[in-house]
């Protein structure tokens, strides 16, 4: 095959086991007491602080890969170019949220 396999990740904490009660307001806002506890005894492996991991951040961090990859993907090989309109950017994202995106999910604090 030619196909071309790329892996993103990013830290979620509703991935992780550290994590306490999942809910939704936790998955929007990356924000957890026991992720913090372990930052602060260095048991994480990604950087983690009272500001959480929010899926603003989570998702702007896929978008912006994706843009590069695609950018890359089609300087490298120019009859095979790619695009995809209306990918918004990272500082956008976080500015005004999934939300203004997606339709009716709030912005997490």
């Amino acid at each position: 095959t030619t196909a071309q396999v790329v892996l993103l990740e990013s830290a979620n904490i509703m991935q992780g086991r550290l994590r306490g009660k999942t809910d939704p307001e936790k998955m929007l806002n990356g924000k957890d007491e026991w992720y913090l506890r372990a930052a602060q005894a260095n048991q994480l492996r990604v950087p983690y602080d009272s500001s959480g991991i929010p899926v603003e951040v989570r998702v702007g961090r896929h978008l912006s890969a994706i843009r590069t990859l695609m950018e890359s993907m089609s300087m490298l090989n120019p009859d095979r170019a790619m695009t995809i309109d209306n990918i918004p950017d990272y500082a956008n994202l976080q500015r005004q949220g999934i939300g203004a995106y997606l339709g009716n999910i709030k912005k997490s604090n």
